[in-house]
């Protein structure tokens, strides 16, 4: 049956509303758009070039310690040390390429701050540039891709991998992790363009993309393990390039290749994940309600990125918040993921990619906590979703979404510039997590500590107090206490409050605080008797929790009391056995350089104040000793080294004056 139609549609393009001003999309100027990722660098300068630059390492923080400034394998670049990184761990991290990093760095510049927060605040930049294009190639938009670029530069969140020159790992990882998937995408790439001669579509070409998608791949797993997920996220991106074959046919015979290509990903992935597992031990995942509190907590930190701290308490403490409002955020992507149809591709990969980046450290169980470092990598599948979104033609008409967007830069902006500073000693860094976390006990532990450090006993000692009253309780505001009463000569209250810690936490971990502190007090208040009965205690190896740790706890301890009785033989033995275990510490080297001093034994001294100078490089007194030690020796030469040292560190050290009258001829 014929209908009588008209040919032409002119009357229904009359009937279509005519497109307004406020319609329209927004017009961006071609030189804004061109000048777009050198001006988001700039603004990245500017954030972290005024504070980061100036920051200090964190010595009394382990992490920079044991990493860089009396970590003597970067000293030098060596055979020798090359093995080290390849077979050590460091502060429980494999990362051998993170170490080679450092190492180099040593060589330019030896300790100076300045130097390594350089390197991290160009890796940083590197990666917001890597970030841009990556985004810019899966999704086709550029104006996305800078958004997602500069939320990726400028977010609190990633004041802490940037600023903390301990966490360049993640920083190190992330530059390596975008420049795997960047050489993979650019595989892919390779392998289906029609219009290549053919040589160029062979294996040999294509496959060299792939090669070096394998080397930053393992260079990346190698800077942090967080890195072996990328054959993972290789597979999400071909499941949302739709380069995965669903039909029940062709499932294997139409994916083997996909398979295959990751092979030696997975290889690398599988034996770094073993080595892991093998140092966590039995304990390695946390329950499920852990996991989803984490990724509540990183949703949430995302979006409102307040209350930051360097350490977050444990989530078995924060359930009663958790409750509370973290389900809600879990609710509300949910909500947006139902109500945004077009984008839940989009939303699901961004989601995917979050999951799979964060699996390591959304339940370990080791730390509990959480980190902001964490999401540096993470958050990228965030800022995917925000870049697909705002690669949208409907959310390119909402004029009054990019004010608000403006207004999140703002904001943005000055709270990283204000994180900036936390991070620039131990003690800004301590305050600002005593100041989020006031209800736990932990913080106070470590803000006293650092007073005591600096001998304002009065003031730590009233913030380790108000530790102890914190509505959670913690062993270490006791230890704290206990350190300042036994410094300060009140030993029965160092001695009741150390108690106190003991019988708060039983493992292996407090009871080793609570014994060095024990040992000192007897030590320091002459209750000899006290001291040999603790000592005694220790050594019941039918105690749970004895282990090697306390074998050396126990052999310094027996090595203190020696000194103490005057006994320097037994002090070098027990001195010499704990050292046989492990590195002893400054007290340790300190100890025996004094008893082979008093045994005159003035060659054996030389090499335990050379390790003390490593760790403490500007520490005037062991410049004097060891300066004194030489002359022992009859080596001027050697000791007129040091005293040029101490002319620079302390001109005006009556020591030092001394030691010139002996230098002369």
């Amino acid at each position: 049956m014929k209908h009588n139609l008209p040919h032409n549609h002119n009357h229904l393009k009359a009937a279509a509303p005519k497109p307004t001003a406020k319609d329209a999309p927004i017009k961006i100027p071609a030189w804004l758009s061109k000048a777009a990722l050198p001006l988001i660098i700039l603004l990245t300068m500017g954030i972290y070039g005024d504070g980061v630059l100036h920051n200090k390492m964190l010595i009394d923080w382990i992490d920079d310690n044991a990493n860089i400034v009396s970590n003597i394998d970067i000293r030098q670049l060596s055979l020798d040390n090359l093995k080290n990184w390849f077979t050590k761990t460091y502060v429980e991290m494999y990362c051998p390429i993170k170490m080679a990093v450092h190492a180099l760095e040593y060589a330019l510049w030896g300790i100076n701050p300045v130097g390594y927060h350089a390197v991290s605040l160009l890796m940083h930049c590197l990666n917001t540039l890597m970030v841009f294009y990556l985004l810019f190639w899966l999704i086709g938009s550029r104006r996305g891709a800078c958004v997602a670029a500069l939320l990726f530069a400028i977010h609190p969140m990633a004041v802490e991998p940037v600023a903390w020159a301990s966490g360049r790992g993640d920083v190190q990882c992330t530059m390596f992790y975008l420049a795997a998937l960047i050489c993979y995408y650019k595989y892919r790439l390779a392998g289906r363009q029609p219009s290549h001669p053919k040589r160029l579509q062979r294996w040999w070409f294509t496959g060299r993309w792939m090669l070096f998608a394998w080397l930053f791949f393992a260079m990346s797993s190698m800077s942090k393990v967080s890195g072996i997920t990328l054959p993972v996220l290789m597979l999400l991106m071909d499941v949302y390039q739709g380069r995965i074959n669903w039909k029940r046919k062709q499932l294997i015979s139409g994916n083997w290749k996909l398979v295959v290509e990751k092979l030696p990903f997975l290889a690398v992935s599988l034996a770094l994940g073993l080595k892991v597992l093998s140092e966590r031990g039995d304990d390695v995942f946390a329950p499920l309600s852990t996991a989803i509190y984490s990724t509540a907590f990183y949703i949430a930190k995302f979006v409102a990125p307040v209350q930051q701290s360097i350490i977050y308490p444990n989530i078995v403490l924060y359930e009663t918040a958790s409750v509370q409002y973290y389900p809600f955020v879990l609710l509300g992507a949910a909500l947006l993921f139902v109500f945004c149809k077009r984008q839940r591709k989009a939303m699901l990969f961004g989601f995917g990619f979050f999951l799979i980046t964060a699996s390591l450290v959304l339940v370990p169980i080791k730390t509990g906590l959480a980190n902001d470092r964490y999401a540096y990598l993470p958050y990228i599948g965030f800022y995917f979703i925000v870049a697909h979104m705002l690669a949208s033609s409907i959310v390119l008409h909402k004029r009054w979404l990019w004010v608000v967007l403006l207004g999140i830069v703002g904001i943005f902006t000055y709270r990283s510039h204000q994180m900036n500073k936390v991070w620039y000693d131990e003690m800004a860094l301590c305050q600002n997590y005593m100041k989020n976390t006031p209800d736990f006990g932990d913080p106070y532990y470590y803000v006293a500590d650092l007073y005591g450090k600096r001998r304002n006993y009065d003031t730590a000692l009233k913030i380790a107090l108000k530790g102890t009253k914190a509505k959670y309780k913690s062993y270490k505001a006791y230890i704290a206490a206990g350190e300042v009463f036994a410094v300060t000569d009140r030993y029965d209250d160092a001695i009741t409050y150390l108690n106190i810690a003991q019988s708060l936490d039983t493992s292996i971990s407090n009871y080793q605080e609570v014994w060095v502190n024990k040992v000192k007090t007897y030590m320091w208040s002459s209750q000899l008797d006290s001291l040999d009965k603790y000592l005694q205690k220790f050594t019941d190896t039918s105690m749970v929790w004895y282990n090697v740790q306390h074998i050396y706890r126990v052999a310094q301890g027996k090595a203190y009391a020696a000194f103490h009785k005057n006994d320097f033989e037994t002090t070098v033995k027990e001195l010499n056995e704990a050292e046989s275990i492990k590195p002893l510490d400054s007290d340790g080297y300190w100890w025996r350089a004094a008893a082979n001093i008093n045994l005159t034994r003035f060659a054996e001294v030389i090499p335990d104040l050379d390790q003390l100078l490593l760790l403490d490089s500007t520490n005037v007194s062991h410049y004097i000793w060891r300066a004194k030690m030489y002359l022992e020796l009859n080596q001027p030469e050697d000791a007129r080294r040091d005293y040029n040292k101490l002319l620079q560190l302390a001109p005006d050290n009556e020591e030092v004056h001394t030691l010139e009258q002996s230098l002369r001829p």
